[in-house]
């Protein structure tokens, strides 16, 4: 009877602050994400920094604007994929990396990152994060 009071009373897994500071107009709190958009959230801001950027931690992040300046190469992609691998690896518990895709966009000059993951949870959710890393003009 006590395992039903706790499934009912939790009805998500993950939950963060939102990151962009919406307020919930009801109660003028900051919202929250949940499950997978949490999650999601949490992988974008992994792979979106730059190692050194977040004080006092200067492993925490990706640093994949370093390889902007790097001809494209199979060594490049291969070196790109296993940042990403081992940063996700160590900063986000919650995912199991199916998939790493690093493609050139030499048109604009950036990288096409693609990253497919698995939420441990009891849904076991997919979910893909797909963006571009650019040079800075």
């Amino acid at each position: 009877m006590e395992n039903s009071k706790l499934d009912t009373a939790r009805r998500y897994v993950y939950s963060d602050i939102d990151l962009s500071f919406a307020r919930l107009p009801s109660t003028d709190d900051i919202a929250k994400k949940i499950d997978l958009q949490a999650v999601k959230q949490s992988v974008v801001n992994i792979i979106s920094t730059a190692r050194g950027e977040v004080p006092f931690r200067p492993d925490f992040g990706c640093n994949l604007r370093a390889y902007l300046f790097e001809p494209f190469s199979e060594f490049t992609k291969a070196a790109a994929e296993d940042t990403i691998r081992l940063s996700l690896g160590a900063y986000e518990p919650r995912v199991i990396i199916d998939n790493i895709t690093v493609s050139d966009d030499a048109d604009s000059n950036a990288l096409r990152i693609t990253v497919e993951y698995t939420i441990k949870s009891p849904d076991n959710q997919s979910d893909v994060v797909s963006f571009l890393v650019e040079r800075l003009r």
